[in-house]
C-alpha cells in the first residue's frame, strides 16, 4: 500500500512539473499562450509519463540502498551541562529570515528545497536515466560511488577537531593508552559504514555528557603498524569505542549501548 501511494505521489509531482514546463514553454513575450504543439511538448509528455517517474524511483532506490541509514535517534530535548545541571536545548534561529521563517531547518524550507531538487531531476531525467542504465549494464557503480563519497565527506566533517572530538595519530594513541588517566577513545574510519553510522550517536552522547573523545582513523595508518597494538590491548573488531584503564589496558564499550555506557563512565569519572 505504501509503495502504491508513493508511486501515485510521484506521478502527481510529475504532473505538476509537466504543467509548469508546458505553461512556460507556451508563454509568449506578450504573456499570451501559444496553442501549437511543438517537439518540446512531446519530450515533456514522455518525461512526465515515463522518464521522470522511472528515473526518480530508481534514483531513490539507489540512495536508500547505498547511503547510511542510522534510523531514529534517541535524542531528547534535555541536555546536561558542564555542571551536570539539566536544561532544555535552545532553538537555533540564527539562520531565520523573513523569507524562511524558522531558518533552513524548517519544514517549509526543506519542502521547497526538495521540490527544487525534484524539478531539476525532472528537467534532466532523460540523461539521468541513460546514465543509470549504462552504469547498471557496465557495472560502473557510478551513483553508488558518488553517494558513498558524500557519506565519507560528511563523516570527515563530523570528526574534525572540536570540543567533542580530538583526532590523534598512532603515536599519540599509544601514549594515551599508557597514561594513568582514563580516556575515551574511538577508532573508526570514513571508509567503514559502521563507523559512519555510529558517529551521530557518539557525538550526541559526548555532547549530552560534556566530555571529549579521542579519535583515531585506522584508514590513515598502515595496518602493520597498529595491528600489534590492537592485539595487545584486545581490540579484535573495528570500529571500536574504548575506555583506557590507566594501566596500559582498555575496556571496550558495546556500540549498541554506547550512550548509556558513556553516561555511566562520565558520572563515575566526575565523582
Amino acid at each position: 500500500m505504501r509503495k502504491i501511494l508513493s508511486i501515485i505521489g510521484i506521478y502527481l509531482l510529475s504532473f505538476i512539473y509537466f504543467v509548469m514546463i508546458l505553461f512556460l514553454s507556451h508563454l509568449t513575450n506578450t504573456y499570451a499562450l501559444r496553442t501549437t504543439i511543438t517537439h518540446l511538448d512531446l519530450i515533456n509528455s514522455l518525461t512526465g509519463l515515463l522518464f521522470f517517474p522511472v528515473s526518480l524511483i530508481w534514483f531513490r532506490a539507489l540512495i536508500r540502498n547505498t547511503r547510511d541509514n542510522p534510523g531514529a535517534t534517541s535524542e531528547s530535548a534535555l541536555n546536561r551541562g558542564v555542571d551536570s545541571s539539566a536544561y532544555f536545548l535552545a532553538v537555533q534561529t540564527s539562520n531565520a529570515t523573513v523569507l524562511i521563517p524558522g531558518g533552513y531547518d524548517s519544514i517549509i524550507f526543506k519542502i521547497l528545497l526538495l521540490f527544487c531538487i525534484d524539478l531539476t531531476l525532472y528537467i534532466f531525467s532523460l540523461p539521468l536515466l541513460i546514465l543509470m542504465i549504462l552504469s547498471k549494464i557496465f557495472n560502473w557503480h557510478l551513483f553508488e560511488t558518488i553517494i558513498l563519497a558524500f557519506e565519507s565527506h560528511r563523516y570527515r566533517k563530523e570528526m574534525k577537531p572540536s570540543k567533542l572530538i580530538s583526532p590523534v595519530d598512532l603515536q599519540k594513541l599509544t601514549a594515551l593508552i599508557q597514561e594513568s588517566q582514563c580516556k575515551l577513545i574511538f577508532i573508526g574510519s570514513p571508509r567503514d559504514r559502521l563507523s559512519r553510522l555510529i558517529v551521530p550517536k557518539l557525538k550526541y552522547a559526548l555532547k549530552l555528557n560534556s566530555i571529549q573523545a579521542y579519535y583515531f582513523d585506522f584508514a590513515d595508518a598502515d595496518p602493520d603498524d597498529y595491528q600489534s597494538l590492537f592485539y595487545r590491548i584486545g581490540i579484535t573488531a573495528l570500529p571500536s569505542l574504548m575506555i583506557t584503564n590507566g594501566d596500559g589496558s582498555v575496556t571496550s564499550i558495546d556500540l549498541d549501548h554506547l550512550e548509556k555506557a558513556i553516561q555511566f563512565w562520565s558520572q563515575k569519572s566526575t565523582r
